[in-house]
């Protein structure tokens, strides 16, 4: 019997995209016991994961020193798996007790990337492949060819009624808001209106403000984890920027079209799994602008985001609900 510890503190999306290599490792290590170090705020998203023993939680305010003398507490491990690799996590490798790996963040070839358009050559791998080949190379699992097996996962313990009001028909959930500014495609609200006026059934979710009429469900402020898997798992699409829900969608399998601007593939993230449409305007010379993203386009234009249509993303959203009939 041997006993895992993954440790990523933040943020939702990053989470969320370590629960496929958990499940992997469960597959393959039937009788290992996984244990997860992770923030406080998303220690929910392992609440009811049945991959996850137990679950050590910290706190943003937590000192230095009361950190440290937690991380006393947790018992030997054989294996530590750093999904993370900060300085909180270093700290953590330190104190606690058992073999430790580490994932490759390529920061160094990202930024190269963004600054020069350079080293496109070593930023050909997912997130999910690089935290899969630490893990993989450690624990001596199988090469995985397909990355739909890495694909993050979340119960789905809402399979019934999809609809979220008496009114039946299409569901289409909304979330129009991102970490900043230059991952935020303006045309949310004429899509919103467009969507709703052709009879669909559309919420809106995320943190943010947003004026929507009557006729739609105006989800914001939702911050529970439970809540974002429930109004999520009953739908028949998300549509949303470069965000946490949208790798949530991913992990519930539900249809997703994610609109990308200023980030791009070869920082890791695009969710490139089974029934994923993503949107962008793939030969602009300035994308990537940043590695997170910016609060506003360094050229003034933001065509990256400005030249994705409302018509373009409506008839994608057409064609994925047309399968579904």
């Amino acid at each position: 019997m041997k006993n895992i510890l993954i440790i990523r503190f933040s943020s939702f999306g990053d989470i969320i995209l370590t629960t496929g290599i958990i499940k992997q490792i469960k597959f393959q290590r039937p009788n290992y016991r996984i244990d997860v170090l992770t923030s406080a705020e998303y220690a929910p998203i392992f609440k009811k994961f049945p991959y996850v023993r137990d679950v050590y939680v910290i706190n943003k305010e937590m000192h230095i020193t009361s950190y440290i003398a937690y991380l006393k507490k947790i018992p030997k491990y054989d294996y530590i798996f750093d999904l993370h690799a900060n300085v909180y996590s270093l700290i953590a490798k330190i104190f606690l007790h058992g073999k430790t790996a580490t994932y490759n963040k390529n920061s160094i070839a990202r930024r190269l990337f963004v600054k020069f358009k350079i080293g496109k050559v070593f930023l050909k791998k997912h997130v999910v492949q690089k935290y899969y080949d630490v893990v993989q190379k450690t624990l001596n699992l199988k090469q995985i060819l397909n990355i739909n097996e890495l694909k993050p996962f979340i119960p789905n313990t809402y399979n019934g009624e999809k609809n979220l009001s008496e009114k039946k028909g299409t569901v289409i959930t909304i979330h129009p808001f991102a970490s900043k500014q230059t991952k935020v495609w303006p045309h949310f609200n004429d899509l919103i209106k467009v969507l709703s006026d052709s009879g669909a059934i559309v919420n809106i979710i995320g943190i943010g403000d947003i004026e929507v009429s009557p006729t739609v469900n105006n989800l914001t402020g939702h911050r529970h984890f439970d809540s974002l898997v429930e109004i999520i798992s009953k739908s028949d699409i998300l549509i949303s920027n470069d965000s946490g829900p949208m790798h949530l969608a991913v992990a519930l399998n539900i249809n997703l079209i994610a609109i990308f601007g200023s980030t791009t593939r070869e920082l890791g993230f695009y969710p490139i799994f089974d029934n994923c449409k993503i949107l962008e305007y793939p030969n602009l010379s300035c994308r990537p602008c940043h590695v997170h993203g910016l609060a506003e386009c360094p050229l003034n234009d933001f065509s990256c985001m400005l030249s994705t249509s409302i018509e373009e993303v409506r008839f994608n959203t057409i064609s994925i609900l047309s399968t579904l009939i």
